[in-house]
């Protein structure tokens, strides 16, 4: 195997874990679960998503908990062993490069759920062999794994994304729906597109929703601590994050509310739209109220968080954006964007206009920074809605574990 660690817990060295329940046709054997991340670099950045929550919630559970990625660099302990396959990279190349070092996991691990990020893996195949030499051996006492395909996308095609490279994605996601026992996407409109795919079977299609890390995070309420007059953004400073649209609307808003300042942190991955940004910013006359902060520490970051009263990522294009649901833990209103999982964004208190919406995202803005009682209200609202991804899992375990007669 390309590495293997077994990671230590967090949890009461004198307290009995929780026993966790075997899943499957028959039950056999201790309950273990396994999350596959196809050519992903872990690090700390990701400390708050589902990568690295999911298998620390399974492990909260009792559950022998698996985490298979390229590279793996955390500086807390997680509940989980780790095998990291060496191979870092997108494309169907790195899936098939690392597949040997999965499927040598997978059987040593043999796990009664299974998590898949890799839509491009021929980890589908392996699904159909294991099934076919579990019905060919007769073997009852044999536990079956339960199979998830976990979308990070869902059906959308991306601004970058040819038309028949589009197609084909949605023809593979389609197939594979009949050999994952769920395939998954993160919100409601994601659910609805991916239900309209032809072919596609509908019948195991679910909602797989980004939550909040409950070891690292504390729901933080907007009156908790003194906010400032602050609008802050967290994206890759990206052409699909929409920083233009944010811009404009701010420069609008701030005619009107000229105390207020903005601040956009997150690293330059595109550098001639950084340039457009900064010339723009000048263009606006709103150079003394504007800081691109680039990349920051954690510890920076939750400063900021604390004391920002509005958190705006206007995306073009978005999968569940997690800093989204950051913003919303730390008590802090959300305006956003319908990409992703917006309009469920929406239905949990958040203010939501349509992609590109320029003047309706200034409008909200506006909205938001004339009123501390609407930015609080709000707040509240959304973090109503938070669950976290232990009570998400919990969840899922409840779904996927046979009844009764």
């Amino acid at each position: 195997m390309a590495g293997e660690s077994a990671a230590s817990s967090n949890s009461d060295p004198g307290a009995s874990p929780p026993t966790a329940p075997d899943i499957g046709e028959d039950g056999g054997g201790p309950g273990g679960f396994l999350l596959y991340l196809r050519g992903s670099d872990i690090s700390d950045i990701h400390a708050k998503g589902p990568w690295v929550e999911l298998p620390e919630a399974f492990g909260q559970l009792g559950y022998r908990s698996v985490l298979v990625a390229g590279r793996v660099r955390l500086g807390r302990p997680l509940r989980a062993k780790v095998y990291e396959t060496g191979v870092v990279g997108e494309g169907a190349g790195a899936a098939w490069s690392e597949f040997p070092t999965v499927v040598r996991v997978l059987r040593a691990e043999h796990p009664a759920i299974a998590v898949v990020y890799a839509a491009k893996s021929p980890v589908p195949l392996y699904v159909l062999a294991s099934r076919l030499r579990a019905w060919l051996a007769r073997d009852a006492r044999r536990r079956r794994t339960v199979w998830i395909n976990k979308l990070d996308w869902d059906v959308q095609r991306a601004p970058d994304e040819g038309r028949l490279t589009h197609r084909i994605r949605c023809v593979v996601i389609a197939m594979t729906s009949h050999v994952y026992d769920w395939t998954t996407v993160e919100g409601e409109e994601g659910l609805m597109r991916l239900a309209n795919l032809p072919m596609v079977s509908r019948r195991k299609l679910r909602v797989f929703p980004l939550g909040y890390a409950q070891d690292v995070c504390r729901l933080t309420r907007y009156d908790d601590g003194p906010r400032e007059r602050l609008v802050l953004s967290v994206a890759r400073v990206a052409r699909q994050k929409g920083l233009d649209h944010l811009l404009a609307a701010f420069a609008t808003s701030h005619r009107a509310y000229p105390d207020w300042r903005l601040v956009l942190v997150g690293p330059v991955t595109e550098p001639g739209y950084f340039a457009e940004l900064s010339a723009e910013v000048g263009r606006l006359g709103i150079g003394d109220v504007v800081r691109f902060a680039g990349r920051v520490s954690e510890d920076e970051l939750s400063d900021l968080y604390r004391r920002a009263s509005i958190f705006c990522l206007p995306s073009v294009y978005e999968s569940g954006g997690n800093v989204r649901y950051e913003a919303m833990e730390s008590g802090i209103p959300l305006l956003t964007t319908t990409a992703g999982p917006g309009r469920d964004l929406e239905r949990m208190g958040a203010r939501v206009v349509a992609v590109g919406d320029v003047p309706r995202l200034a409008h909200q803005l506006s909205e938001l920074m004339a009123d501390d009682g609407l930015r609080a209200s709000v707040a509240a609202r959304q973090q109503a809605g938070l669950r976290s991804y232990l009570e998400i899992v919990r969840e899922l375990v409840a779904a996927v574990t046979p009844r009764g007669p």
